[in-house]
């Protein structure tokens, strides 16, 4: 959440520009001077330029490393460096995990391949660990992956934007690991984890990423081809939306401020 600190004025309104635009974060105009007699007021409109990426993210990158996905991991592995880089570059706060998830009939059916960490070879590090293979049926376990991220499978900063971004070409079993739809959503929501999906198949074939993406305020992409991955989780991060709510700093005896609306995304 970007909080806003506003000097007093006699009544304010405001607009926002959603991230990714163009302008630098802020508020314009800045500062506004007026003169007004006793009983006088004023309606002074100003427009909050939020952040490409919402700020200090804690993002957490989660692959279906299954055999039909080598495509997608390769084009992630490859510009992974840029999706870092553009992040850092909006949020130099920015922390990376990395995570897989096949299926329970796989040895490992999910993995942390790096926690969260500022250190981009050791992030890139974790996404070259991942391999196309294994499997077998068609849906895999993405919600038990999802569940384990939010109950303490990474170690979240406890003031941070929490996102994860989870790729894949299949739904999910549920229940997955025990973990169902509703369990699942349940706890991304209480560890306040935003969720971007990006859809290289049939992940939401199901509805399930539909339901996760709404319920947690996050984004679904879908129809993005394998060599189409990284842009879209790009995309994706930026079309998070910032929650701006305005602030009084401090007021003159007899001179209020008031706020239309009072927050907004």
């Amino acid at each position: 959440m970007a909080t806003l600190l506003a000097g007093c004025l006699a009544s304010s309104g405001w607009a926002l520009v959603p991230a990714g635009a163009a302008a630098d974060p802020g508020v314009e105009p800045s500062n506004v001077t007026l003169t007004l007699g006793p009983g006088g007021s004023a309606d002074v409109n100003k427009v909050v330029h939020t952040p490409p990426v919402p700020p200090k993210p804690d993002l957490v990158f989660i692959a279906d490393t299954t055999g039909s996905m080598g495509g997608a991991i390769a084009n992630v592995r490859t510009n992974a460096a840029d999706i870092l880089n553009e992040v850092s570059t909006a949020q130099p706060t920015a922390q990376f995990a990395v995570a897989e998830y096949k299926d329970f009939t796989d040895s490992s059916p999910f993995r942390v391949n790096q926690n969260l960490t500022d250190d981009d070879p050791s992030v890139q590090a974790g996404i070259n660990q991942w391999v196309a293979s294994g499997g077998g049926d068609f849906p895999e376990a993405n919600l038990n992956a999802l569940y384990e991220v939010a109950t303490g499978a990474v170690a979240f900063r406890a003031d941070s934007t929490r996102i994860a971004v989870i790729f894949g070409d299949a739904p999910s079993h549920d229940p997955s690991g025990g973990h169902t739809l509703a369990d699942t959503s349940a706890a991304l929501q209480a560890a306040g984890i935003r969720l971007v999906a990006v859809d290289v198949g049939a992940l939401d074939s199901e509805g399930q990423f539909s339901n996760l993406t709404a319920a947690t305020g996050g984004v679904l992409l879908s129809g993005v081809a394998g060599d189409e991955v990284a842009d879209a989780i790009l995309a994706g991060i930026k079309a998070i939306e910032v929650t701006v709510t305005p602030k009084v700093v401090s007021c003159p005896a007899g001179v209020s401020v008031t706020f239309s609306p009072p927050t907004g995304q």
